[in-house]
This record gives C-alpha cells, structure tokens and sequence, in this order.
C-alpha cells in the first residue's frame, strides 16, 4: 500500500472529509484541496465514492488522471 486515507461523508452538505491519512503529506497546501470535497464539483473517483459502501483501491490510469491531479 502506497497511501491510504479515512474520509467521512457527510451527506447534509454532499461532501467528503479527510479525517486521517497515512503517511501524513509533508507539505500539506492552505487552503487544502483534499481537506472538504464537495461531490457537485468532485472528479469521478470522489463522486463514486459519494454512496460507496466498500473500500475502493485506485491506481494511476488514463480513468483516474483527474483524481491524481487533485491528489499530487
């Protein structure tokens, strides 16, 4: 496992938020891009995610570029 990450949805606001991620960013930008996502403007990978039940695993393909541009 390269990185992995706890997010809470929160369906009152259709958002998701970063509660815990391993290993922690050493640089962590502010306003931080992955902190709140909101799924009205989420790229596929978090709007798939919006009533996801099950743990997803993603790897870098052409299907997930703009998931790992919000991340990298």
């Amino acid at each position: 496992v390269d990185v992995s990450f706890l997010r809470y949805n929160d369906h009152t606001i259709r958002a998701s938020r970063l509660i815990a991620e391993w290993p922690v960013r050493p640089q962590i930008p502010d306003p931080d891009p992955l902190a709140l996502v909101f799924f009205a403007d989420a790229d596929p990978v978090f709007a798939q995610s919006e009533h996801g039940k099950k743990p997803m695993v993603f790897r870098p393909e052409p299907a997930t570029d703009d998931y790992q541009k919000r991340i990298n």
